[in-house]
């Protein structure tokens, strides 16, 4: 969008006014020295009026020089507010462009996530039967880009719109800081493992999968049709946690659900 104003109105102005101050002048010079009757009739009232207004003339002018100069900035202000606006809009598209990129890596790491949890819920079921058993967690890893990417989505989108990709950082930041005490621990062998701590990890697993399936398809142009939310106990099935092992995990889900239900984020246009 350009930014350049038109001055050719307000030049053309600016440039009658000051021919037509020049002609006055030079034509009560004229009529100054040769005292013709059509200077005394047409000419000689209008020099006269302005001699004698010639105070408030000049404050009339200012007064609209004054005017004009407030709005030119003016001008120059919406003009820059209408690029400025422009500018975060392509930004925004594109910041949305890459978010199915984004989120198929975010699902990625749940799959990963919750595979991982299954074998430490085996072990963990095991202990809670009194058999020794041993595992070496590794938590899973998240390009860094990611959370750039987020960070960036959120700083570029409205307020609303801006919200889920929040609570999704924020769900991934507090699920990594977990996966990453849960492996210090067994690596120190600090404690045995809690079949319900590691439920909740799934749950979480769960819930992230939720999100990003959610932001997925709010990404997608708004042709496609709007579906149901995702939540933790479809991100449970999803992620193809089958079995009575996983009735635990699935129950506490339906609970979170149930208290604090996943809404479909705003639709991308």
């Amino acid at each position: 969008m350009s930014t350049n104003i038109d001055l050719r109105g307000p030049l053309i102005g600016v440039v009658g006014l000051a021919v037509g101050t020049v002609i006055l002048i030079a034509t009560d010079q004229g009529c100054a020295i040769a005292k013709t009757q059509v200077c005394a009739v047409a000419l000689a009232p209008v020099t006269d009026a302005a001699f004698r207004w010639q105070s408030l003339l000049g404050a009339v002018f200012a007064l609209l020089a004054a005017m004009y100069s407030a709005w030119f900035v003016l001008r120059q202000i919406q003009q820059s507010d209408q690029h400025e606006a422009a500018r975060l809009a392509r930004r925004r598209r594109s910041q949305r462009a890459l978010m199915p990129l984004v989120m198929s890596q975010i699902c990625d790491f749940a799959e990963v996530s919750a595979d991982r949890l299954t074998q430490a819920l085996n072990v963990a079921l095991r202990h809670e039967q009194g058999h020794a058993a041993r595992i070496d967690l590794e938590a899973p890893r998240l390009d860094a880009g990611v959370f750039k990417d987020i960070t960036a989505m959120i700083e570029a989108a409205h307020d609303d719109e801006a919200d889920p990709y929040i609570e999704l950082l924020s769900e991934l930041q507090v699920h990594l800081a977990r996966w990453r005490g849960m492996a210090n621990d067994q690596g120190r062998r600090r404690d045995r493992l809690l079949v319900r701590s590691v439920e909740e990890e799934l749950v979480d697993a769960a819930e992230i999968y939720a999100r990003a399936s959610n932001l997925l398809a709010s990404a997608r142009p708004a042709r496609v049709a709007e579906g149901a939310a995702t939540t933790r106990v479809g991100g449970i099935f999803l992620l193809g946690l089958h079995g009575q092992q996983f009735d635990g995990a699935t129950a506490l889900a339906a609970q979170y659900d149930e208290n604090t239900p996943l809404v479909a984020p705003p639709r991308g246009l």
